[in-house]
């Protein structure tokens, strides 16, 4: 019997020769499909209802359109400028962050502000399990800085809710004294 090749001892495994690789590969998934509806579900939970092979078709019912407005949440950060326009004051709004929670960081052409709150939520479920949620929100802010700006020109306080940083206006020049002698018209 040189030449044939079989899995097992069953004839219904086609040999090597006579089919190419493909055809073998799905008889043997198409037994080994066979085998295992044979035999009983090792999980519990899939041991259901078994469906005939041709179910019925059900229709989905039409479903309604949706309509979702974005609901467009207040931003944390908001701009003034100083009544001579070299100044811009931003109010980042700081609710609920603790003091801790907020870390301004000076780099040599911008100022990066960021924060994090933490809101824990405790309920208890229908079987009388306590869930608690923890609900961690970062945030970040870039302002771009004039050239030129040192860190003493930035001004931070905390007030009450609101973290207001004073900074040099990205619009206003820097003008240096020119004299008569330095200046062509």
């Amino acid at each position: 019997m040189q030449g044939e090749f079989s899995f097992s001892d069953d004839s219904s495994v086609p040999l090597v020769e006579d089919q190419g690789l493909d055809e073998l590969w799905g008889s043997l998934r198409q037994k080994k499909q066979t085998q295992m509806a044979k035999d009983k579900s090792k999980v519990k939970s899939l041991e259901e209802v078994e469906f005939s092979q041709q179910s019925p078709e059900v229709s989905d019912p039409p479903r309604p359109p949706i309509h979702k407005s974005v609901k467009r949440t207040k931003s944390l950060t908001s701009f003034r400028e100083s009544s001579d326009g070299k100044i811009l004051i931003a109010f980042f709004d700081m609710r609920d962050v603790a003091k801790e929670n907020i870390n301004v960081t000076f780099q040599s052409h911008r100022l990066m502000v960021s924060w994090f709150s933490v809101t824990v939520n405790e309920t208890e479920d229908e079987e009388g399990r306590v869930v608690i949620e923890k609900i961690e929100k970062n945030y970040q802010r870039t302002l771009p800085l004039p050239e030129g700006t040192t860190f003493e020109e930035i001004r931070g306080t905390m007030n009450g809710r609101h973290l207001v940083l004073r900074l040099p206006n990205s619009r206003a020049f820097k003008v240096q004294n020119v004299t008569e002698s330095t200046a062509e018209f």
